[in-house]
């Protein structure tokens, strides 16, 4: 019997060698606010128990992470993740923390991480909740205060948004200004928001908007005065009733609560600006469209720069057109000016037989020209993404009281101005690009054809988008000179006049070759409308 397992020993399987228990630590250390930091003198505490720690138990500190003010409800920090990527990559026994909730708040991603690390052999040693997570129960306790700590993370939240609906319900503003509006503290620690100088520009935008300035004028005459703004963002600006004195918050959904702030505007303006009367529900529009006069708005004052307006002289039942800005006195018959409007309309008039060369062409050019256009957007939109989600989680902070106002003044400011307006800016500049180039190209080539005969037969909503779609910067007009169009064409209009006088002195008829880098192709990002 001896023999026979002496034979067979060599078949038996082998145990694994116990892993060699590392001697190697690194400390991490962490408070919330910077008052902890400055007032507790917290992270020198830790520090200092942490070292004593080590050195009872003969560890050797190798590094130390941290030393700083960052929240634990997330682990998006960027101390914490530097430590992680340290001991994945070197050899490392423990992380040695002074409580588990200084090394993270975040429940069960915690406790996953906490598992990913004893995989690879680094355990997870609190100084005052000692315990070896290496055996089940002191993975269980481990876990159980992890989860604990997220538990009392929730509590503070939960006690922070009460005091936010209440501090809202009081009229008070809470998280991040509103476009135009700073904080200001009082003696009494109480925050005040003023208007700031973007803010009273806001103001005239509203006034602007109440006068029916188109909303695109509208963010050109902001960028011309230094307030860089979406078109998008502007729609949000007008619809916000914080302006007129009402605040609304998702916190309090279907309320509105006077407000205690400065208001920009009157409750009139703001309701003249959504197209709403009062004593009527909002959803019903006010509509001051007139058929006869379709260049209202479109066509400005070549003096003072004012839209248009149109009137009626009822008792010879004529339509004219004026400006309102006093000492202008431009007055025309609206006959008159839509005579012009179609003469200026008829210089983008195209052969019918160029439609389908030119067609192809045209997407080739702007296929090539907007390629490194489209990259760019992206790049920035992916900015403006990681730049929002940042002022998030400063808000959030702020929320929770983990920074206090004055820091969130200061730093959400610094990088609104040297992040987010930039960023927005770039985007505006970069506009959104031409969809469909070939779709795009061909439909304005064939409404070339006859735009000054289309425009005169179409309806008021369609005369206005062929307006728009040739002209998006409008026209202008002066007694002395006439009707006259204000900036550049539409891109595609604009190459098509070039193309058009072109292609009626070839005697022969041929497309005429368009060159990649043609001085017809202005600078990118306009979209028909």
């Amino acid at each position: 019997m001896a023999n026979l397992t002496a034979n067979f020993q060599s078949f038996a399987k082998q145990g694994t060698a116990p892993p060699v228990e590392l001697t190697s630590a690194v400390i991490y250390t962490r408070v919330s606010t910077k008052e902890q930091a400055d007032k507790n003198h917290s992270l020198d505490t830790q520090q200092r128990y942490c070292r004593e720690y080590a050195a009872r138990k003969g560890y050797t500190v190798v590094a130390e992470f941290g030393g700083t003010y960052e929240s634990a409800k997330g682990d998006e920090r960027r101390e914490f993740k530097q430590l992680l990527t340290y001991v994945h990559k070197q050899r490392v026994g423990c992380i040695i923390v002074y409580s588990l909730d200084r090394f993270s708040r975040s429940g069960a991603n915690a406790i996953g991480i906490a598992a990913e690390l004893r995989k690879v052999g680094v355990a997870l040693e609190s100084v005052t909740q000692p315990t070896d997570a290496r055996t089940s129960a002191g993975e269980l306790f481990q876990n159980m205060g992890l989860s604990f700590s997220h538990y009392d993370n929730q509590q503070r939240r939960d006690k922070a948004v009460t005091g936010m609906r209440e501090k809202l319900r009081r009229g008070c503003w809470v998280g991040r200004p509103p476009l135009g509006y700073a904080a200001a503290h009082h003696n009494d620690e109480t925050q005040r928001l003023v208007i700031t100088p973007t803010g009273r520009k806001l103001r005239q935008a509203f006034e602007w908007k109440a006068a029916q300035v188109p909303n695109a004028e509208i963010v050109r005459r902001l960028r011309a005065q230094g307030v860089a703004i979406q078109l998008s963002n502007l729609t949000t600006v007008f619809r916000n009733p914080f302006y007129c004195g009402l605040l609304t918050h998702s916190l309090l959904p279907g309320e509105l609560i006077p407000s205690r702030h400065p208001t920009l505007i009157s409750q009139e303006i703001f309701l003249r600006v959504n197209a709403v009367q009062p004593g009527r529900q909002p959803g019903y529009e006010v509509s001051a469209e007139v058929p006869q006069v379709p260049l209202k708005q479109h066509v400005r004052c070549g003096k003072c720069g004012a839209p248009l307006t149109g009137y009626q002289v009822k008792a010879k039942r004529l339509w004219y057109y004026k400006c309102n800005t006093k000492g202008c006195q431009v007055n025309v018959s609206a006959k008159a000016l839509h005579t012009q409007y179609e003469g200026l309309l008829a210089d983008y008039a195209l052969p019918d037989h160029l439609v389908g060369p030119l067609g192809a062409q045209l997407a080739a050019v702007f296929t090539q020209l907007n390629h490194g256009q489209a990259q760019q957007r992206v790049a920035v939109q992916q900015q403006l993404r990681q730049v929002e989600q940042t002022l998030d989680k400063l808000e959030e902070r702020f929320v929770l009281g983990e920074i206090t106002g004055a820091q969130f003044e200061k730093y959400g400011g610094r990088i609104r101005a040297e992040q987010l307006a930039p960023a927005q800016a770039e985007a505006q500049r970069l506009g959104n690009g031409l969809s469909n180039l070939a779709e795009q190209g061909v439909r304005a080539l064939q409404l070339a054809v006859n735009l000054s005969g289309l425009w005169g037969k179409a309806t008021l909503s369609n005369r206005r988008r062929l307006q728009n779609l040739v002209f998006p910067e409008g026209a202008g007009f002066t007694k002395q000179n006439g009707l006259h169009r204000t900036g550049r064409p539409n891109v595609i209009f604009s190459l098509i006049g070039g193309l058009s006088s072109a292609g009626k002195s070839n005697k022969k008829g041929l497309p005429v070759k368009i060159d990649r880098q043609s001085s017809w192709v202005g600078p990118l990002g306009i979209e028909p409308r």
